[in-house]
């Protein structure tokens, strides 16, 4: 009981610490929402992934409505993955209207034990991966590093 009870005091305090430490977030060139296919003020909710092994081909998760991105202004990525939270910094430089390159830099995320099966640590793991992104109608595509695949997210009102 006091080893558990000695975990969960460490664990506050290393999200207290977490939450109390300040970055900058990286200037973005996303146009408003609405503008030129602009990230800035825009939420998500997850789809599918689909792989570029065709061995494992298109995958979704039990309840993709658990799972979230907010693209804020001044760069900060609000995350919502399955049970936790999580938070990055973005910059996005547009090539074009809807598209362009896309740099997420991984910061904190809550530790709480989601259910098997939840792509928490795995969307978590591989959100510094993207390389770019199109939007298309109210469909998100992030597109990771070496042609590895592509996260498609619904645009949330």
């Amino acid at each position: 009981m006091r080893a558990a009870l000695r975990r969960l005091g460490l664990l506050g305090a290393a999200l207290l610490a977490a939450a109390c430490t300040t970055t900058t977030p990286p200037t973005t060139t996303s146009a408003a929402p609405g503008a030129g296919g602009g990230l800035a003020g825009t939420r998500w909710r997850l789809e599918k992934f689909e792989s570029s092994d065709d061995a494992q081909g298109v995958s979704q998760p039990a309840d993709p409505a658990k799972y979230g991105l907010e693209f804020q202004p001044g760069g900060l990525l609000a995350m919502r993955l399955d049970c936790n939270r999580g938070a990055a910094t973005w910059s996005a430089i547009p090539t074009e209207a809807g598209r362009g390159t896309l740099s997420i830099s991984p910061g904190g995320m809550t530790r709480a034990v989601c259910p098997p099966g939840s792509w928490d640590t795995r969307i978590a793991q591989r959100i510094g991966e993207v390389q770019s992104y199109v939007i298309q109608g109210d469909r998100l595509h992030l597109a990771l590093k070496l042609d590895s695949g592509v996260y498609t997210w619904v645009r949330e009102p």
